[in-house]
């Protein structure tokens, strides 16, 4: 429910604030692209060869604006009017025929109503995380952002540090890596899982295990938890994949395990590869990296 909620208000706000979406589209995709160049130089490339590669690793930048718009909006208005315009010509033209269509969709819309009305909390509303009445986002609005769902780091360790009204929290960070896989190059989705991350969102790993606590830390975390997707397309479904190595932004990282096939995950915990998030802040740019939190309430809270 909450994820849902929040994909409606999402794509709500793309109708209406296009040029902040585009101007926050356009900063992140600029991060992305620093990070990559950040890596290449730390391989030993020239200033412009490192910039050039990047570019290349993330593809045409304007298709990835493009996909990112289509995705994060609804249908184009401009394309809805028109078709309102055209069945509204062709109904005045059978007026008889529309009568009885209007009949119909009446008594129609009335029975399914109903009928919603009896089944919505199990078929919607009932997501597949333990206790999903307890989840709630937690993010921010102001005048230019009505729906931010982001945090920065330092700010999810205050909430656990100084906060009493979350039992728990599920956080991930968004990164796009470079993954390779016996020398075969990819761009992945790498998501940061914080500690209780998949306990809360109830995740578990179809083979193997999911992270130990002593992986969240600098220097243990160099391990990998993979989607059923990514094993079937990168590892060709082995079944030998756990204790193989990766490498994941030039870090040779372990996979210890895989996620059931089509795994649910709220839609900003979508990912490819998940490794352990350990919050450090970088005391040059505190607010980095962006986290996206969902809090459990802790009992007898109330919303």
């Amino acid at each position: 429910m909450i994820a849902a909620l929040a994909r409606l208000v999402a794509r709500s706000r793309a109708v209406f604030a296009k040029r902040a979406l585009d101007e926050d589209l356009n900063e992140e995709l600029a991060h992305h692209l620093e990070l990559l160049t950040r890596d290449n130089l730390n391989a030993g490339m020239a200033p412009e060869e490192a910039h050039r590669q990047a570019r290349i690793a993330m593809g045409g930048l304007e298709q990835v604006r493009e996909q990112h718009r289509e995705a994060r909006g609804f249908v184009r208005l401009e394309q809805i009017g028109k078709d309102i315009a055209f069945a509204t010509r062709s109904l005045c033209r059978a007026r008889g025929f529309t009568l009885t269509v209007l009949t119909m969709l009446v008594l129609g819309i009335g029975i399914s109503t109903f009928v919603f009305n009896l089944t919505a909390w199990i078929l919607l509303f009932d997501q597949p995380y333990p206790h999903s009445e307890q989840l709630w986002l937690i993010g921010f609005k102001d005048k230019h952002s009505p729906s931010n769902p982001y945090r920065s780091t330092i700010q999810f360790q205050a909430y656990q540090e100084q906060t009493t009204a979350f039992s728990e929290y599920a956080a991930v960070t968004h990164d796009i890596a470079n993954v390779v896989v016996d020398g075969e190059l990819a761009v992945v989705k790498l998501r940061g899982a914080s500690i209780d991350c998949f306990h809360m969102l109830g995740i578990k790993a179809a083979l193997g295990r999911g992270f130990l606590p002593d992986e969240y830390r600098s220097g243990a975390d160099n391990v990998v938890v993979i989607t059923d997707l990514f094993w079937r397309k990168y590892f060709h479904a082995a079944p030998d994949v756990l204790g193989r190595q990766i490498l994941v932004d030039q870090q040779l990282c372990t996979v210890i395990g895989v996620l059931k096939i089509n795994q649910p995950f709220p839609p900003a915990f979508e990912g490819d590869v998940y490794r352990p998030f350990v919050p450090v802040v970088d005391p040059v740019n505190p607010l980095m990296p962006a986290v996206f939190v969902i809090g459990r309430l802790a009992p007898a809270v109330s919303p």
